[in-house]
């Protein structure tokens, strides 16, 4: 599946929204679009920003992996 509309969207950590950028790239989107759109990112950056907070949570001097494999994103030591 090919993308029909280049997103940026950047938000604060309680979900405020700093940058939002969008471009269609084959054609026009509507505004119900948009809103799925911000939805799906606001989700992406929520998981992310978990994972990031798990990784900086993590031992110090030892090599770990945080995964999102799972729902709950646990880290594990390797």
């Amino acid at each position: 599946m090919r993308a029909q509309t280049d997103m940026n969207v950047v938000q604060t950590g309680d979900g405020r929204f700093i940058e939002v950028q969008g471009t269609a790239e084959h054609a026009p989107f509507d505004r119900s679009e948009l809103g799925e759109l911000l939805d799906l990112a606001a989700t992406g950056n929520s998981r992310l920003a978990a994972l990031q907070r798990q990784a900086l949570a993590g031992p110090s001097g030892e090599p770990f992996t945080v995964s999102s494999a799972d729902s709950s994103a646990q880290s594990t030591q390797v």
